[in-house]
């Protein structure tokens, strides 16, 4: 019997080291051994967007997301603070639980040393040491009760069955060796059990339930390392500065995984990053058309542009200054006088008309209500048609009636 299980381990050993030799993965195989787990989760998301649904791909991709959250764990312990009480009480009560398990899994043992699938007593003995490993690892949520449940009634069947000395079906083998497959977290292994033994006995509701179930909850999870692993590279790409990368994987991460808040909230955070770089791109070019008309004498157009990087930046020092010596320049010019011909105004007019409109909203910005409605009145007087104008100075006369 040891000879046996020393070449099962030899054997199981080769075919782990072969399988790692796969050139798909050798890239995975390197990044994961030097301790770059982004690097590793590429190469595997690689993978699969050739090769979609390959279990290869999925089952190193858990493995690598286990090993992020492994040091994003022993991260955050660094930074706690000292609880001892609390953790002294943990370990009680894991040491219990230790105890519960280490019974559990040496029946498990027990049965695993026996070809449990010849002899109904073999059966039986590995069936009950399955109910008591699932009744101390599954959650009591209503999959895991309904798991339990099972397993305790089949384990009941089992046992009538070798009281009365019948013999198992088929399909009670197929059914024992899905719950212990899916034990040792084959999902897959369990439900390709199961189905042989609802082939048998299609009739079998509480089974096909259990299946439906661990089917959803396959494909959630499979979902969800996809998820995490687009989280590493988002975090990776956000470090390196590339924001719009960050953002696009975030985005693809709270699709996959629509209960990761935490997904959702870096979109949103780096969503206002680039408004924010966005506006001052905006601002730029409005400083260097502002310039530019200044330097080139078109005065109004200056001013309305300098008022526009004010908007978005009130504390600009550069926007005030220009703007007190456009003031004090349009204050030492001669005024023309309001006069509209008939025949509406020229274009000289309507251009003096539209620098008086923008010392209004200059001399609005700055505060000084009765300096913007004298100049208002003028853009009026000069270009009567002129309905911004004649709104501006409707508000500026308005603000005034009812200053205190």
């Amino acid at each position: 019997m040891e000879r046996l299980a020393a070449i099962t381990v030899l054997l199981l050993c080769a075919f782990t080291l072969r399988a790692e030799e796969d050139p798909l993965y050798r890239l995975w195989s390197e990044r994961q051994a030097q301790g770059d787990l982004a690097g590793a989760m590429e190469a595997l998301l690689d993978v699969l967007s050739e090769r979609p649904g390959n279990l290869g791909a999925l089952n190193r991709m858990d493995t690598t997301s286990r090993a992020i959250e492994k040091q994003e764990r022993e991260l955050d312990a660094l930074a706690r603070e000292d609880r001892g009480p609390a953790v002294d009480n943990a370990q009680r009560v894991l040491a219990a639980r230790e105890k519960e398990t280490r019974r559990a899994l040496d029946s498990l043992r027990a049965s695993y040393e026996h070809n449990w699938r010849t002899t109904p007593e073999s059966l039986l003995h590995t069936c009950r040491g399955l109910d008591l490993q699932l009744q101390i690892t599954l959650p009591d949520d209503a999959k895991g009760v309904r798991i339990k449940n099972y397993v305790r009634d089949l384990s009941v069947s089992l046992s009538s069955g070798a009281a009365a000395g019948r013999l198992p079906g088929e399909a009670d083998v197929h059914r024992v060796a899905g719950f212990l497959a899916y034990e040792r977290v084959d999902r897959n292994g369990a439900l390709s059990e199961w189905k042989k033994a609802l082939d048998l006995e299609p009739t079998d509701a509480r089974l096909a339930e259990i299946v439906r179930e661990t089917e959803g909850a396959r494909k959630k999870e499979e979902r969800r390392a996809m998820a995490r692993g687009k989280m590493a590279l988002a975090e990776q790409h956000y470090l390196a500065g590339d924001y719009r990368a960050a953002l696009a994987l975030y985005r693809e991460s709270a699709k996959l995984d629509p209960v990761n808040r935490f997904a959702v909230d870096e979109a949103k955070r780096i969503e206002e990053i680039l408004q924010k770089e966005t506006n001052r791109e905006d601002l730029g070019r409005r400083l260097g058309r502002a310039r530019e008309a200044q330097a080139q004498g078109r005065q109004a157009d200056a001013v309305r542009e300098w008022l526009a990087v004010l908007k978005e930046d009130p504390l600009n020092t550069e926007a005030r200054e220009n703007l007190g010596r456009l003031s004090h320049a349009w204050g030492t010019s001669p005024a023309k006088p309001a006069n509209v011909p008939a025949t509406g105004p020229s274009a000289q007019e309507r251009e003096r008309a539209s620098e008086y409109y923008s010392r209004g909203l200059m001399e609005y910005s700055r505060g000084d209500l009765v300096a913007a409605q004298k100049a208002f009145e003028r853009s009026v007087a000069l270009a009567p048609a002129d309905e911004m104008a004649a709104r501006a100075l409707e508000r500026v006369m308005r603000q005034l009636k009812n200053r205190p």
